[in-house]
């Protein structure tokens, strides 16, 4: 099955860019920091394509991820919520990452102020609230 989502609006872009500059600053040579698009394969026939993943640089190949990413950021928007939050993270879940985070652009979308959720492996569910700039968002 082929899901297409409309493209993202200029505040999801900056605000998954911004978080970008952020990882990619902190994280060591061993580690990669990539933006969409790009291809995390989640079982022979089936990928995603998070909005920001951080993978070990020997796991990358050109063409896509086929291991778990250490780290997946989706920026939730109105039309993406229900896919980012249920059908991207089971396929997350199936390949084993470790670290899921859900990135909220707007404040009063759903739980609280631009808040941050943050699924480790095994399900514990962590919510952090954060403004967007707190976040890196540049305006």
């Amino acid at each position: 099955m082929l899901l297409v989502t409309p493209a993202p609006g200029w505040s999801h872009q900056e605000m998954s860019g911004a978080l970008y500059l952020l990882l990619s600053t902190a994280c060591p040579p061993s580690l990669r920091v990539l933006l969409a698009p790009f291809a995390v394969r989640t079982a022979p026939t089936s990928e995603v394509q998070p909005d920001v993943l951080v993978a070990r640089y020997d796991d990358l190949i050109e063409a896509c991820l086929p291991v778990a990413p250490l780290l997946v950021v989706e920026t939730l928007s109105r039309s993406t919520q229900l896919n980012d939050r249920n059908t991207k993270k089971a396929h997350y879940e199936r390949l084993g990452v470790p670290s899921y985070w859900l990135l909220h652009l707007q404040a009063g979308f759903s739980e609280g102020s631009d808040p941050l959720h943050r699924w480790q492996a095994g399900g514990a569910r962590r919510t952090m609230y954060r403004r967007a700039a707190e976040c890196g968002r540049l305006r």
